[in-house]
């Protein structure tokens, strides 16, 4: 069973790298494949990092022009996704930091569609917990923000987040566990969020 596995996490791995070698090349037709991969996991992430930014929709399209640019810099050695989201999140947060030293960010967050595919019945519920996600991760530092989103969104344990943020993992086990208790104390009077949270931890 465990051969079974190995194989079959080598088969993905040979995919990936013989995708990005190709889109790397400047094949059109990988390219496209790539975006189709990695867009949605890419946009999730950084709508919730920017989530009263109102260029969120240009800084997810930065983050992918970014990806295709520097591809060929991924060699296959590990998770593709990862690697995506580590191009995002430093093409985000060079972007937040140098946005913030201009202006505030903005604090309402504007209304986006829904990043998943889901039922109409589900989908206002969860648009309106997702803005209120949104509302309090927009309170905190840039850096404790990404580490959550990292762990609620995308379930990351604190030496992936490490890698995908490039700092120490005693520093982002820091940024988890100072930004897990900011958020459930700005979301006190919320027991819609304080179990979000304590759901995807």
């Amino acid at each position: 069973m465990k051969a079974g596995a190995e194989s079959l996490h080598e088969k993905r791995r040979k995919s990936d790298a013989t995708l990005t070698v190709a889109a790397a090349s400047g094949d059109m037709a990988a390219k496209r494949l790539l975006v189709d991969r990695l867009l949605s996991s890419v946009r999730t992430t950084l709508h919730y990092l920017a989530p009263g930014d109102r260029d969120a929709d240009d800084l997810v399209q930065s983050a992918m022009i970014e990806i295709l640019r520097s591809v060929g810099s991924f060699r296959g050695a590990g998770n593709l996704e990862l690697w995506a989201c580590r191009v995002a999140i430093r093409t985000a947060m060079h972007y937040l930091r140098n946005r913030r030293s201009r202006h505030r960010l903005l604090p309402e967050a504007p209304p986006l569609e829904p990043i998943d595919t889901e039922t109409p019945e589900a989908s206002f519920e969860r648009l309106r917990l997702r803005r209120r996600i949104k509302a309090v991760l927009e309170r905190m530092p840039i850096e404790q923000r990404t580490a959550l989103v990292l762990r609620f969104v995308h379930g990351l344990g604190p030496e992936e987040i490490a890698d995908v943020m490039e700092c120490p993992l005693n520093t982002a086990r820091e940024r988890l566990r100072v930004g897990r208790k900011r958020f459930l104390r700005f979301s006190m009077r919320d027991a819609a969020l304080r179990e979000w949270a304590e759901r995807n931890d």
